[in-house]
Formats: C-alpha cells, structure tokens, sequence
C-alpha cells in the first residue's frame, strides 16, 4: 500500500498522485452558481501539491481506482494564541504563541454520491 494511505472496508484513501483522474468530476448540482470547488479540483489541486502548498487525498471504493468519490485537500497553519490584556493568566499558560495545526482548505464529494 502506498505511503500515507488507508483502506477499509473496500474503500480507500489515497494521495493523489495523477490529478487527471478529476477530469470529469463534479462536486456541484446544476443549480449551484459558485464552480470554485469543481474548478480547483480539475485546475488548482495540482499546482498547489507541485508548490508544496497543498495536499489532495482522493477517496475511491477500491475496486474501482481512479474513480473519484471525493477528494480533501490539507494544508498547514497554525492556531495563534492571542490572550486577553485584563487576562494574563490565561496568555502565561502557553508555551508558544502558535501551535502547528493541519486543516481542510477544500472539501468536495461526487455529486452522484452527496446524500
């Protein structure tokens, strides 16, 4: 199995490594007006992984690679710690002024699948 990947009860959860698999993917219904998510997965996802901004993972029922059901993309920040001034206390309790977090900058499930 490929690294940082995991699989279960027939599906799996993968780093994408072929962005093209997204071709035909939509996460969006006919009536939706914002495109941003379908047009990030076909034409963004890609050059944030190569600028090592980003990572996309897709998730696909295991019997049939390269067909996306979803995708999430990761990214790093940080939770700032900002105390209050008439609350010292609470600012002295941390160490460090920011913590490293990981968050989901994009989440998208196959129209087909959305329930």
């Amino acid at each position: 199995m490929q690294r940082n990947s995991w699989q279960y009860n027939g599906f799996k959860i993968s780093p994408v490594e072929n962005f093209s698999i997204f071709a035909g993917f939509s996460c969006l219904r006919p009536e939706d007006t914002d495109r941003d998510l379908d047009e990030f997965i076909q034409r963004g996802a890609a050059s944030h992984f190569a600028d090592r901004i980003a990572v996309t993972y897709v998730f696909e029922d295991a019997r049939f690679p390269d067909v996306p059901l979803a995708f999430a993309t990761l990214q790093n920040d940080a939770v700032v710690v900002t105390g209050e001034d008439d609350l010292p206390e609470v600012r002295a309790s941390y160490h460090y002024s920011a913590y490293p977090a990981v968050k989901i900058g994009r989440l998208g499930v196959c129209n087909s699948m959305q329930k």
